[in-house]
């Protein structure tokens, strides 16, 4: 199986994906969007027939304020079939990784269905996410979302969200060394090296292989493109209202984020 950076061939794939597993779907100029903007940011997780089985649609958001520089999950999914294989943790901690180095992010955002207790255990226990408020009503259906945060290179300020829906406070581990819930992950751009960013930058031909000509392209596409699915694009599809609408967890109940 194959972690990758996502290119133009996957897009539909990836919407594919994210209409078989998630309530919370998008037109595919959405997609493209992402792609021309955030290139480091989408990967996708490959079976051995070159099949996508699993992706994840990262974002920045750039913030007037320096130190809220940070990057947002819009979208997370993993097929059915492939759940409980350590996919999601695996393209999450790619992006992380990405968000942190290429971007200079202070922390990765994401919001997930108060419901979806497997996406849950997914962001607080394996990559150290905490919950820092809820936002009523969030989703189309009008169910409420958990905003979380896992920051980079400081203790995380917000809450755990424990099995009977209260909200505790208790330590990211590792997060007193000050080392980010992604550190170590090994980005399939930078060689493998896990931290070592003199290998991430040496790789530029990767970070920019999307070409002049092929955005050029891209774009003409993306104009002629008639909306479809279900998303809007300029509220950021249909996941929260035409907020970014992040749909991710792993194996989660109702789509934030099947592994979101």
């Amino acid at each position: 199986m194959q972690l990758r950076r996502a290119t133009m061939e996957d897009m539909y794939e990836m919407q594919h994906s994210n209409l078989r597993c998630l309530p919370e779907n998008y037109n595919l100029r959405y997609y493209y969007y992402h792609l021309l903007s955030w290139p480091q940011l989408l990967y996708v997780q490959q079976d051995y027939n070159r099949n996508t089985v699993g992706y994840v649609l990262g974002k920045m958001d750039d913030e007037e304020v320096p130190d809220k520089k940070h990057g947002h999950i819009t979208s997370l999914a993993v097929l059915r079939s492939h759940r409980k294989l350590g996919i999601a943790s695996r393209v999450m901690r790619a992006t992380m990784k990405e968000m942190d180095a290429e971007y200079g992010a202070h922390y990765c955002s994401l919001h997930v269905r108060k419901t979806n207790d497997a996406a849950l255990h997914l962001y607080q226990d394996t990559l150290g996410f905490r919950c820092v408020g809820v936002e009523e009503k969030y989703y189309m259906d009008e169910e409420d979302a958990y905003h979380m945060k896992s920051f980079f290179h400081q203790a995380n300020p917000g809450s755990y969200v424990d099995d009977h829906k209260r909200l505790i406070r208790k330590a990211v581990p590792g997060e007193l060394e000050g080392s980010p819930a992604a550190a170590g992950a090994s980005s399939p751009a930078s060689g493998g090296r896990g931290g070592d960013k003199n290998g991430k930058r040496g790789n530029d031909k990767a970070a920019k292989e999307i070409s002049a000509k092929e955005r050029e392209a891209a774009m003409a596409e993306l104009l002629g493109l008639e909306t479809g699915g279900k998303g809007r694009v300029a509220g950021g599809g249909a996941g929260g209202k035409g907020k970014s609408g992040n749909s991710s967890g792993s194996g989660g109940k109702r789509g934030s984020g099947r592994q979101k």
